[in-house]
């Protein structure tokens, strides 16, 4: 399972860097916003929507690398120093 488990968050780790970039293009827009004001309801709402968003991502973000690091610390190499 381990292997799978590698392999799986080898192939994701490459699609993490465009995730990342996604997700501060969110938190600068947010930022934007957040200084200037939102003029209308529909914005508001829109806004919301990406604020919730960015949160979610921001937790995958957070998961994916937690993960990752719990595989690194049980991979075979450390084990068996």
């Amino acid at each position: 399972p381990h292997i799978h488990e590698a392999s799986l968050i080898g192939v994701l780790s490459d699609e993490l860097d465009e995730i990342k970039q996604e997700f501060m293009s969110m938190r600068y827009f947010l930022q934007d916003v957040d200084k200037k004001g939102v003029l209308t309801q529909g914005e508001n709402i829109w806004v919301g929507n990406i604020r919730d968003l960015a949160n979610e991502v921001e937790g995958a973000i957070d998961e994916f690398m937690y993960h990752k690091a719990s595989l690194s610390d049980n991979s075979p190499s450390k084990e068996s120093m």
